[in-house]
Protein backbone atom coordinates (compact mmCIF):
# COMPACT_ATOMS: atom_id res chain seq x y z
CA UNK A 1 0.00 0.00 0.00
CA UNK A 2 0.82 3.45 -0.90
CA UNK A 3 1.89 5.66 1.71
CA UNK A 4 1.61 9.55 0.73
CA UNK A 5 3.23 12.22 2.94
CA UNK A 6 2.18 15.86 1.52
CA UNK A 7 3.18 18.99 2.35
CA UNK A 8 4.22 22.46 1.77
CA UNK A 9 6.86 24.99 1.58
CA UNK A 10 7.29 25.92 5.00
CA UNK A 11 4.75 23.56 6.46
CA UNK A 12 7.37 20.74 7.58
CA UNK A 13 9.58 19.93 4.81
CA UNK A 14 12.88 19.63 6.73
CA UNK A 15 10.72 17.64 9.56
CA UNK A 16 9.68 15.12 7.12
CA UNK A 17 12.42 14.74 5.23
CA UNK A 18 14.51 13.71 8.20
CA UNK A 19 12.24 11.50 9.93
CA UNK A 20 12.08 9.24 6.78
CA UNK A 21 15.68 9.10 6.55
CA UNK A 22 15.81 8.23 10.23
CA UNK A 23 13.68 5.58 9.04
CA UNK A 24 15.47 4.23 6.17
CA UNK A 25 18.49 3.50 8.21
CA UNK A 26 16.49 1.23 10.45
CA UNK A 27 13.66 -0.10 8.12
CA UNK A 28 14.07 -1.55 4.34
CA UNK A 29 11.26 0.79 2.88
CA UNK A 30 10.80 3.01 -0.31
CA UNK A 31 10.43 6.14 -1.38
CA UNK A 32 9.51 8.48 -4.18
CA UNK A 33 10.13 12.17 -4.64
CA UNK A 34 7.20 14.01 -5.86
CA UNK A 35 8.01 16.68 -8.19
CA UNK A 36 7.32 18.88 -11.34
CA UNK A 37 9.79 17.22 -13.08
CA UNK A 38 9.12 13.75 -12.71
CA UNK A 39 5.16 13.69 -12.94
CA UNK A 40 5.36 11.20 -15.75
CA UNK A 41 7.30 9.00 -13.91
CA UNK A 42 4.76 9.57 -11.00
CA UNK A 43 1.63 8.36 -13.45
CA UNK A 44 3.77 5.42 -14.63
CA UNK A 45 3.74 4.52 -10.82
CA UNK A 46 0.13 5.01 -10.20
CA UNK A 47 -0.60 2.77 -13.25
CA UNK A 48 1.89 -0.51 -12.24
CA UNK A 49 3.01 -0.16 -8.55
CA UNK A 50 0.08 1.36 -6.41
CA UNK A 51 0.13 -2.35 -4.11
CA UNK A 52 3.54 -1.83 -2.94
CA UNK A 53 4.70 -0.71 0.52
CA UNK A 54 6.39 2.73 -0.89
CA UNK A 55 6.12 6.21 0.89
CA UNK A 56 5.63 8.88 -1.89
CA UNK A 57 7.17 12.51 -0.51
CA UNK A 58 5.40 15.47 -1.67
CA UNK A 59 6.59 19.15 -0.55
CA UNK A 60 4.32 21.24 -2.77
CA UNK A 61 0.75 19.39 -2.17
CA UNK A 62 1.11 18.51 -5.71
CA UNK A 63 -0.60 15.38 -4.99
CA UNK A 64 -3.78 17.18 -4.84
CA UNK A 65 -3.46 17.71 -9.05
CA UNK A 66 -3.82 13.97 -9.39
CA UNK A 67 -7.18 11.56 -9.78
CA UNK A 68 -6.28 9.26 -6.64
CA UNK A 69 -10.31 7.65 -7.03
CA UNK A 70 -8.82 4.10 -8.41
CA UNK A 71 -5.74 4.65 -5.17
CA UNK A 72 -5.14 2.33 -2.93
CA UNK A 73 -3.62 4.64 -0.43
CA UNK A 74 -3.17 6.09 2.98
CA UNK A 75 -2.65 10.12 3.08
CA UNK A 76 -1.36 12.35 5.18
CA UNK A 77 -1.17 16.04 4.99
CA UNK A 78 0.73 18.04 6.83
CA UNK A 79 -0.36 21.71 6.63
CA UNK A 80 -0.10 25.28 8.80
CA UNK A 81 -2.32 27.86 9.63
CA UNK A 82 -2.32 29.52 6.73
CA UNK A 83 -1.26 33.10 8.71
CA UNK A 84 2.00 30.94 10.24
CA UNK A 85 2.69 29.90 6.63
CA UNK A 86 3.00 32.80 4.84
CA UNK A 87 4.71 34.53 7.56
CA UNK A 88 7.11 32.24 7.76
CA UNK A 89 7.59 32.07 4.24
CA UNK A 90 8.03 35.50 3.82
CA UNK A 91 10.88 35.24 6.60
CA UNK A 92 12.64 33.01 4.72
CA UNK A 93 12.62 34.41 1.82
CA UNK A 94 14.51 37.46 3.17
CA UNK A 95 17.69 35.51 3.90
CA UNK A 96 17.33 32.51 1.60
CA UNK A 97 20.25 31.38 -0.29
CA UNK A 98 17.92 29.02 -2.10
CA UNK A 99 19.16 29.39 -5.80
CA UNK A 100 15.87 30.19 -7.71
CA UNK A 101 15.50 33.08 -4.95
CA UNK A 102 18.16 34.18 -5.58
CA UNK A 103 18.12 34.91 -9.62
CA UNK A 104 17.16 37.80 -11.33
CA UNK A 105 13.59 38.01 -12.57
CA UNK A 106 12.57 40.03 -15.74
CA UNK A 107 9.06 40.10 -13.78
CA UNK A 108 10.83 42.04 -10.86
CA UNK A 109 12.79 44.21 -13.22
CA UNK A 110 15.46 42.38 -12.88
CA UNK A 111 15.32 41.75 -8.83
CA UNK A 112 15.34 38.29 -7.37
CA UNK A 113 12.51 37.09 -5.23
CA UNK A 114 14.56 37.58 -2.28
CA UNK A 115 15.89 41.11 -3.78
CA UNK A 116 11.95 41.88 -4.09
CA UNK A 117 10.90 40.96 -0.73
CA UNK A 118 13.69 43.14 1.14
CA UNK A 119 12.92 45.77 -1.25
CA UNK A 120 9.10 46.37 0.04
CA UNK A 121 8.48 49.08 2.27
CA UNK A 122 6.64 46.84 4.95
CA UNK A 123 5.51 43.76 6.61
CA UNK A 124 2.09 44.16 5.30
CA UNK A 125 3.05 44.69 1.75
CA UNK A 126 5.68 41.67 2.32
CA UNK A 127 2.66 39.67 3.30
CA UNK A 128 0.39 40.43 0.77
CA UNK A 129 3.65 39.79 -1.65
CA UNK A 130 4.08 36.45 -0.57
CA UNK A 131 0.91 35.02 -0.44
CA UNK A 132 0.44 36.43 -3.94
CA UNK A 133 2.94 34.79 -5.42
CA UNK A 134 2.54 31.70 -3.50
CA UNK A 135 -1.11 31.72 -3.96
CA UNK A 136 -1.35 28.38 -5.55
CA UNK A 137 -0.09 26.09 -3.47
CA UNK A 138 -1.66 27.56 -0.43
CA UNK A 139 -4.57 26.92 -2.59
CA UNK A 140 -3.78 23.53 -2.69
CA UNK A 141 -2.72 23.47 1.05
CA UNK A 142 -6.48 24.03 1.16
CA UNK A 143 -8.34 21.53 -1.07
CA UNK A 144 -6.08 18.77 0.69
CA UNK A 145 -7.30 20.20 4.51
CA UNK A 146 -10.78 19.48 2.56
CA UNK A 147 -9.90 16.05 1.30
CA UNK A 148 -11.05 13.19 3.75
CA UNK A 149 -8.60 10.87 1.95
CA UNK A 150 -5.89 12.57 3.97
CA UNK A 151 -5.29 13.13 7.64
CA UNK A 152 -4.36 16.88 7.53
CA UNK A 153 -2.32 17.90 10.74
CA UNK A 154 -0.79 20.57 11.70
CA UNK A 155 3.40 20.98 11.98
CA UNK A 156 3.44 23.40 14.41
CA UNK A 157 1.55 21.61 16.81
CA UNK A 158 3.76 18.92 16.34
CA UNK A 159 7.12 21.17 16.23
CA UNK A 160 5.58 22.43 20.16
CA UNK A 161 3.47 19.54 21.90
CA UNK A 162 5.92 17.22 23.74
CA UNK A 163 2.78 14.65 24.08
CA UNK A 164 3.39 13.87 20.64
CA UNK A 165 -0.22 13.53 20.51
CA UNK A 166 -0.50 14.04 16.84
CA UNK A 167 2.51 11.85 15.54
CA UNK A 168 0.76 8.45 18.07
CA UNK A 169 -2.51 9.22 15.74
CA UNK A 170 -0.14 9.16 12.73
CA UNK A 171 1.05 6.36 13.67
CA UNK A 172 -2.04 4.98 13.64
CA UNK A 173 -3.50 6.31 10.80
CA UNK A 174 -0.48 5.10 8.47
CA UNK A 175 -0.67 2.10 10.10
CA UNK A 176 2.91 1.84 10.21
CA UNK A 177 2.83 -1.17 12.82
CA UNK A 178 2.24 -3.18 9.41
CA UNK A 179 5.20 -2.53 8.28
CA UNK A 180 7.21 -3.22 10.95
CA UNK A 181 7.58 -0.21 12.37
CA UNK A 182 6.40 -0.18 15.86
CA UNK A 183 4.93 3.16 18.12
CA UNK A 184 7.93 3.10 20.43
CA UNK A 185 10.56 3.49 17.12
CA UNK A 186 8.39 5.80 15.15
CA UNK A 187 8.21 8.20 18.44
CA UNK A 188 11.74 8.17 19.50
CA UNK A 189 12.89 8.70 15.73
CA UNK A 190 10.33 11.88 15.88
CA UNK A 191 11.32 13.01 18.64
CA UNK A 192 14.85 12.93 17.53
CA UNK A 193 13.49 15.77 15.17
CA UNK A 194 11.05 17.63 16.55
CA UNK A 195 11.97 21.26 17.56
CA UNK A 196 10.39 21.22 21.16
CA UNK A 197 13.15 18.56 21.70
CA UNK A 198 15.81 19.28 19.33
CA UNK A 199 17.43 22.45 17.29
CA UNK A 200 19.08 21.85 14.14
CA UNK A 201 22.78 23.10 14.19
CA UNK A 202 24.51 24.55 11.40
CA UNK A 203 23.02 24.57 7.97
CA UNK A 204 19.58 23.17 9.69
CA UNK A 205 19.23 26.37 10.92
CA UNK A 206 18.45 28.22 7.45
CA UNK A 207 14.62 26.55 7.80
CA UNK A 208 13.65 28.24 11.08
CA UNK A 209 11.96 32.03 11.28
CA UNK A 210 10.88 32.06 14.16
CA UNK A 211 12.93 33.09 17.61
CA UNK A 212 11.37 30.85 19.73
CA UNK A 213 11.71 27.23 17.69
CA UNK A 214 9.66 24.47 19.68
CA UNK A 215 6.57 27.28 20.64
CA UNK A 216 3.59 27.34 19.30
CA UNK A 217 3.61 31.22 17.77
CA UNK A 218 0.15 32.50 16.45
CA UNK A 219 0.97 35.02 13.82
CA UNK A 220 -2.58 35.78 13.05
CA UNK A 221 -3.05 39.36 14.53
CA UNK A 222 -0.17 40.59 12.46
CA UNK A 223 -2.37 40.63 9.34
CA UNK A 224 -3.68 43.94 9.31
CA UNK A 225 -6.76 45.28 7.16
CA UNK A 226 -5.58 45.24 3.81
CA UNK A 227 -3.32 42.16 3.89
CA UNK A 228 -6.71 40.41 5.12
CA UNK A 229 -8.40 41.95 2.68
CA UNK A 230 -6.31 40.57 -0.36
CA UNK A 231 -6.18 36.70 1.72
CA UNK A 232 -9.77 36.86 1.26
CA UNK A 233 -9.74 38.23 -2.28
CA UNK A 234 -7.33 35.34 -3.16
CA UNK A 235 -8.62 32.81 -0.95
CA UNK A 236 -12.03 33.27 -0.09
CA UNK A 237 -14.75 33.44 2.70
CA UNK A 238 -14.50 29.67 3.64
CA UNK A 239 -10.25 30.17 3.68
CA UNK A 240 -10.28 32.88 5.74
CA UNK A 241 -12.46 31.98 8.34
CA UNK A 242 -10.30 28.87 8.72
CA UNK A 243 -7.05 30.70 9.04
CA UNK A 244 -8.70 33.96 10.92
CA UNK A 245 -11.43 32.87 12.68
CA UNK A 246 -10.33 29.44 14.32
CA UNK A 247 -8.33 28.80 17.45
CA UNK A 248 -4.95 27.20 17.49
Amino acid sequence: MLRIISNHHKSGTVFWNRVLRSLIKIKPIKTFNLTNKNVDDFNKLLETNNQQDLFIRDIHGLIDNFNLSELNFLGLHSARNAANLIYSGFTYHMKTSEEWANAPKVAFNNLSYRQKINSLNNDQDRLVFEMTMQQQEIKRMFSLIDNPDFLSVDIDKISSDKTMQDLKLIHSHLKLNDIDISLSEWLVICRRHCLWNSIPKGRGLSHITTKNPGAYIDNKMLFLKNSRFVFKELFGIDSYKKTFESNP
